[in-house]
């Protein structure tokens, strides 16, 4: 190949890369179906290899298609969470080139903003993206010069003010609406209101003239901050939560000023950018209702040098824990005290102390001394919240996370030793679930280790 060859084919890839990534310029209805389509069908085809790789599972174009765990459960439920995570990352380009293109093709039909925030909703993204296929060009509205009042720094702080205020205010209330009239903790919380807090500072900064980029994201991450501390002074949240939170909210929040930089600039109605944020709270009542919630299990062991029958006397009630070391427990996590039994047998109530509480737990298997197995018929708060109060207690404490049955499985080993095996199984209803589902498996595994540990060291001082 040419030198000349080589240049063309790279300035072409250069072109190519510019228009799937940038947010400048308009799209038009083939460029969108043509792209839309052909994106969605190489990240098929490749996770399809991938999955089919890991798991040795079939990845349908349904399992695809569907946003649902309940869905693909049975071929992602065991892979590794260093596999999942891998699928996260591969996804992240995906999104933003689907959502610059959808924001583009939008401002290209002028349907303003509201197209780009329920591209993130499952389900009715694909309603979206099918009227923009089909949504007709329309002339771009004439540019209105900026006052010039507006290009003075005291212009700029007012506007600031201005995007700060209001978008603090606004996400504040729909944070309000989405936990406790929505009770819902979901993709409309967690995913929907950082970005639309983004995008509505984002917009209400430029709307009367480019700030420039870096003006824009201080702004949105300075609404993100001072809705935190405002959610912790009005007893909403605790501080654990929020900073929980923080790592999946920040990127959001960015993420959204820019495509609210974007909008403003394409000169979008106030009306057609106001629509975003008055979406997100009926979407996350609908998903508080439609959205199931999901299962995992957890599995931790230990060897002990202690034979079975020893250490089947410590698993079914063992003594006082010590306190935890500092760690997850130092966080507010809820971690077991000691266990007692009442009874023997099927049928026999076991009682797991926790910090925050008892779990009741009814004997569902007793086979001394290879395995116990129990359901969970009550449970306690899963922590206690850092808070500037007494207590406080969210809606979520009591519903995002549920114990639902748990194990131990003693397995004989050569020398008189044992294996202890230890499975919990919990559900989940908070989204996005990959993102609570890492932190939620770290917790019940560092709980696993404190009483494994402890029943190991009883067994093995006889």
């Amino acid at each position: 190949m040419s030198a000349r060859g080589a240049r063309t084919r790279i300035g072409a890839v250069r072109r190519a890369l510019g228009f799937l990534f940038t947010l400048e310029g308009r799209v038009s209805r083939g460029q969108y179906a043509a792209a839309g389509f052909g994106l969605m069908a190489l990240k098929y085809a490749v996770e399809a290899q991938l999955i089919r790789a890991m798991t040795g599972a079939r990845w349908t174009p349904l399992d695809y298609l569907l946003p649902l765990w309940s869905v693909k459960e049975s071929k992602l439920g065991h892979a590794p969470d260093w596999f999942l995570l891998a699928l996260g990352a591969w996804t992240l380009p995906f999104v933003w080139i689907g959502a610059s293109m959808t924001l583009r093709r939008a401002l290209d039909a002028r349907l303003g903003g509201t197209p780009v925030t329920l591209f993130f909703a499952p389900f009715l993204n694909y309603a979206v993206m099918l009227l923009l296929v089909f949504a007709p060009s329309r002339p771009r509205a004439p540019d209105q010069p900026p006052d010039a009042r507006e290009r003075e720094s005291s212009g700029l702080m007012r506007a600031a003010l201005v995007a700060v205020g209001l978008t603090t205010v606004g996400g504040l209330a729909l944070a309000v609406l989405c936990t406790t009239a929505a009770r819902s903790y979901g993709a409309g919380l967690f995913l929907g209101l950082p970005f639309v807090m983004g995008f509505e500072a984002g917009y209400v900064l430029n709307r009367k003239g480019d700030r420039g980029g870096l003006q824009t994201l201080a702004v949105a991450m300075l609404a993100m901050v001072l809705m935190g501390l405002t959610l912790l002074l009005v007893a909403v949240e605790g501080i654990a939560c929020i900073l929980m939170a923080a790592p999946l909210a920040g990127p959001l929040v960015l993420f959204g000023a820019v495509f609210g930089r974007a909008l403003a600039r394409g000169r979008a109605s106030r009306t057609s950018a106001l629509v975003p944020a008055i979406l997100v709270a009926p979407l996350a009542w609908i998903e508080g209702r439609v959205a199931p919630p999901a299962e995992f299990e957890v599995e931790s062991a230990l060897e002990i040098d202690a034979p079975r029958e020893r250490v089947w006397s410590n698993v079914i009630g063992f003594s006082a824990l010590p306190e935890p070391a500092r760690g997850v427990f130092s966080a507010g996590f809820a971690y077991p005290v000691r266990a007692t039994i009442e009874g023997e047998g099927v049928g026999a109530i076991r009682r797991c102390e926790f910090s925050t509480g008892p779990f009741v737990e009814p004997i569902t298997r007793w086979e001394p001394p290879a395995r116990l197995s129990f359901d969970v018929r009550s449970q306690p708060l899963p922590m206690e919240e850092w808070t500037l109060y007494s207590r406080i207690q969210p809606p979520h404490l009591e519903r995002s996370f549920r114990a639902l049955r748990g194990e131990f499985r003693l397995v004989e080993l050569p020398g008189g030793r044992t294996r202890l095996e230890g499975s919990t199984w919990y559900q989940l209803q908070v989204f996005p679930l990959g993102y609570w589902r890492l932190l939620a498996d770290q917790v019940v595994h560092r709980i696993h280790l404190r009483v494994l540990e402890h029943i190991a060291r009883l067994s093995e001082s006889g």
